[in-house]
């Protein structure tokens, strides 16, 4: 594991503080992707949980590294005016949700959506969490985590009719983190 990330990394391998690991990031001014270059840490990481990675994983994490590379392709800008030769080359993007750059915008564009379609209201932020003995049933079959969301959305709704109260229900699942990766 890079020298980055040794600090926060128990004796097997999981990151022990996500907080401190979140916070250290952003102190340092990283990218996931840079993040994953520093120090080889995505060579490191693959290395020690190969086996375990899903494709899915690896292909998410692969598109990220390659964001605004010239192997994804690009658009060239040459300017109109003749005697100027300026011209101006623009990488593509992965347009991958776990990118820090493209998932930030895919993001904030739709949350700017949600903000037109709900009405102004008071709100409660809920956060449930999984008991770590769970983790590996979520693991082996991801569809369990979207039953789990479905039965929360309906007993939110089941706790607020018993007080006369018909609940806006918004849910966002995260499944990154320790051993959800």
């Amino acid at each position: 594991m890079g020298t980055t990330l040794k600090k926060l990394v128990d004796s097997k391998g999981l990151v022990t503080n996500n907080r401190s690991l979140f916070s250290m990031i952003l102190f340092m001014g990283l990218s996931i992707k840079k993040l994953l270059l520093k120090d080889r840490n995505w060579l490191a990481y693959r290395q020690y949980y190969g086996d375990s990675l899903r494709d899915v994983e690896v292909s998410s994490i692969n598109q990220v590294l390659s964001c605004r590379h010239y192997a994804r392709g690009h658009a060239h800008f040459i300017c109109t005016n003749k005697p100027c030769t300026h011209e101006k080359r623009v990488q593509f993007t992965c347009k991958n949700r776990a990118c820090s750059s493209c998932g930030r915008a895919a993001t904030d564009r739709w949350i700017e959506q949600q903000k037109v379609l709900l009405p102004p209201a008071p709100w409660q932020h809920v956060t449930l969490t999984m008991p770590s003995v769970l983790w590996p049933f979520f693991k082996s079959d991801r569809r369990l985590i979207s039953e789990v969301t479905r039965i929360a959305g309906k007993l939110f709704k089941k706790i607020a009719a018993k007080k006369g109260v018909t609940p806006g229900v918004f849910m966002a699942i995260h499944t990154f983190g320790r051993s959800m990766n």
